[in-house]
Parts: C-alpha cells; sequence; structure tokens
C-alpha cells in the first residue's frame, strides 16, 4: 500500500490542501481590508463552494473523455492556477473568477480522489487506504493555516501568504506529473479479476444440464458456475420437495378410500 504512487498521491493531497485552506481562512479578510463590503467579502466563499458542487456534475461524462488521473491531474492544475489570479489582484471580478476556479477544480479534485485509488490499489483494504489517505487533510488543517498566519505577520501583508499558497498548489501538481495512468485501469480492472472474467473451454458437453451451463452462464470463471450449480440443486430440492408432497396428498387419498370402503363393508 505505502508504494510510490500512494506516497506521491498523498504528498499532493497534502500540499494542494495547504493551499486550499489559505484562502478559506484568509480570503474575507483579504477582500475587507481591499474596501470590499462584508456581504460581497463574504459571499466569495460561497461563490467557492457553489463551483465545488458544480464541479461534481457531470463528472462522469468528463472522466469517460478525458480519463480520471487527467482529470485529477488537472483538478489539481486548476487549483494551483488560481491562485495567481489572487495574487494579481485588481478588483472584486478577479476574486469572483479566482474563487470560481478555485471551487471548480476542488470540487473535481475531491470527487475524483477515490476513484483514483480504486484504479491503482483496487477495491481490497478500500476503508484502510482511505482512512490513512485522509490524515493528509489532517495534517492540513493543523498546519496550512498556521503556517499561512505566520507568513502574513511576519510580512506584514497578504502577498507572501498568497505565494505561499501558491507554491504549496504548485507543488501538489507537481508530485502527480510523473503518475501514468495505473495497468488495472488500462486493462479495465485488476489483474486477479481479469484472469477470473475469462471465456469459458469449448468442448462437447456431457449432459445437457452442462451444456446450458457453459454456453449459457460459464463466461466468467469459476464464481458465477458455483453460482448456476447452487441454483440448480436449490430447484432439485424444490422439486423434490414438490414430489414428497404430492406422494403424501396420493397416499392420503387412498388412505381416504380404503376408509371409504371398510365403512360400506361393516354397515352390508
Amino acid at each position: 500500500m505505502l508504494s510510490f504512487e500512494f506516497m506521491m498521491l498523498y504528498a499532493s493531497w497534502l500540499c494542494a490542501t495547504t493551499a486550499l485552506l489559505v484562502p478559506l481562512v484568509f480570503l474575507p479578510a483579504f477582500a475587507r481590508g481591499q474596501g470590499i463590503g462584508p456581504v460581497a467579502a463574504s459571499a466569495l466563499l460561497s461563490v467557492l463552494g457553489g463551483m465545488g458542487v458544480l464541479g461534481r456534475v457531470g463528472i462522469g461524462a468528463l472522466t469517460e473523455r478525458i480519463g480520471t488521473l487527467r482529470l485529477f491531474k488537472l483538478s489539481v492544475v486548476m487549483m494551483a492556477a488560481s491562485y495567481v489570479l489572487w495574487l494579481v489582484f485588481a478588483d472584486y471580478r478577479l476574486l469572483l473568477a479566482f474563487a470560481a476556479l478555485l471551487g471548480l477544480g476542488y470540487g473535481l479534485r475531491i470527487s475524483l480522489m477515490p476513484v483514483v485509488l480504486i484504479e491503482f490499489f483496487g477495491l481490497g483494504n478500500l476503508g484502510a487506504i482511505l482512512g490513512i489517505f485522509f490524515t493528509a487533510s489532517g495534517i492540513s488543517a493543523l498546519c496550512g493555516p498556521i503556517l499561512a498566519g505566520l507568513i502574513i505577520d511576519y510580512t506584514g501583508g497578504y502577498q507572501w501568504g498568497i505565494v505561499f499558497a501558491l507554491t504549496m498548489g504548485a507543488l501538489g501538481f507537481a508530485v502527480i506529473v510523473p503518475l501514468r495512468p495505473h495497468r488495472a485501469s488500462r486493462d479495465g480492472g485488476n489483474a486477479a479479476e481479469a484472469s477470473a472474467c475469462r471465456p469459458a473451454p469449448l468442448g462437447p458437453p456431457r449432459n445437457g444440464r452442462e451444456g446450458s451451463l457453459r454456453e449459457g452462464h460459464d463466461r466468467c470463471g469459476p464464481a458465477p458456475r458455483i453460482g448456476v450449480e447452487l441454483a440448480s440443486k436449490t430447484l432439485d430440492r424444490a422439486r423434490f420437495g414438490l414430489g414428497r408432497l404430492a406422494d403424501a396428498a396420493l397416499v392420503d387419498h387412498h388412505a381416504d378410500r380404503l376408509a371409504d370402503e371398510n365403512l360400506h363393508c361393516g354397515s352390508l
């Protein structure tokens, strides 16, 4: 699990989330310092969150066209590039564009991350992988705002705090540049799944039921065949049970007839 790919993805998440927390904490205060009203300054975070929701809409179609890993890289570079708009602030419209671009990249990134982890490491131990991976968010939340605040206090302005966010965002993208689509994703699944789901061997069936199994259900390895055999056995048991019920009903019918005949003979 602690492979090269995992460490690169972890480092990227750590850096990019550290950068993300800087505007979440300081963007409204920065806007207020530029003479923007309190409602308009707070609305920047609303725009960021709203674009994050929009980034989740239609993500399936984008993934099919671009590819999961490429789209994930695009989301990280979108977040990193957005800090340039904050750094060259000129008016409120530029801050709106910054919040919108950052929110869109953030929404894409957080939606794609579990899918990327599944493509690299499969579904096995997914809970443990996610638990370890998202400790990066906690570390970022602990360190990011504090480091940015120290920089802002030390320099007496927001500019170097924004540079800090831009640097962390760029590092978050740089560390995942070497990653390539995992073999499992290119082959359409994990190696185990690929080996299990293979065509059934051809050959003349020994009986009718085996023939139907091979022709209709033995196309994806042993698991479906076992399921069909169990279903067949269950059906046989059900038929056997119905046969027993029919036999019992027939015996009861004969017993009633014998009882009627004995009663008739006794009356004679």
